[in-house]
């Protein structure tokens, strides 16, 4: 009776292995898109939970700054327009273009949102870089003499995009 007992524990214990096996076996991570693992939320010996990330990963391939700019400047910005960004632990000016605006202005402080792309293509800059956003290249070389401007680099342009004079 004990022997039938426990191979029958047995017999439970390798079907569970199987199935784990089968589990770890179908097991992939998977991404959205190329880029760089930015943080590891599981650990060694922790049981992985099915569809809760186990990594958090970043594209940095680009870079997209967001800023807020007084609302009377709406009837000025537009997407696609170029803006300068210079960022400042790295006392380099870059040509970003504007990809989203917000929809509403914040009443409290008559701000809009705006973000602006940057290509990113040696991976130089990293997220959260210091940095400060001006449409006047020449002011912005002004008053930071020493930093150096970077050349855009060569992409496809949208129609709507409107040039720098």
């Amino acid at each position: 009776m004990e022997l039938k007992e426990a191979e029958s524990v047995l017999a439970i214990a390798q079907a569970e292995v199987a199935l784990a096996q089968l589990t770890i076996a179908r097991t992939e991570i998977r991404a959205g898109y190329g880029g760089k693992i930015a943080s590891v939320t599981i650990r060694l010996y922790e049981y992985p939970i099915e569809y809760k990330p186990m990594l958090a990963y970043m594209n940095d391939e680009s870079i997209i700054a967001k800023f807020l700019i007084p609302s009377s400047l709406l009837k000025t910005v537009q997407l696609g327009q170029i803006v300068y960004i210079i960022i400042l632990d790295a006392n380099e000016i870059v040509t970003a273009r504007i990809i989203r605006m917000a929809p509403d202005v914040n009443p409290t402080s008559g701000t809009v949102k705006v973000e602006a792309e940057f290509a990113n293509p040696d991976s130089r800059w990293k997220s959260g870089m210091a940095s400060f956003a001006s449409f006047d290249r020449k002011a912005l070389m002004a008053q930071y003499p020493l930093a150096v401007l970077l050349p855009e680099p060569e992409r496809e342009r949208a129609p709507h995009n409107k040039e720098e004079p």
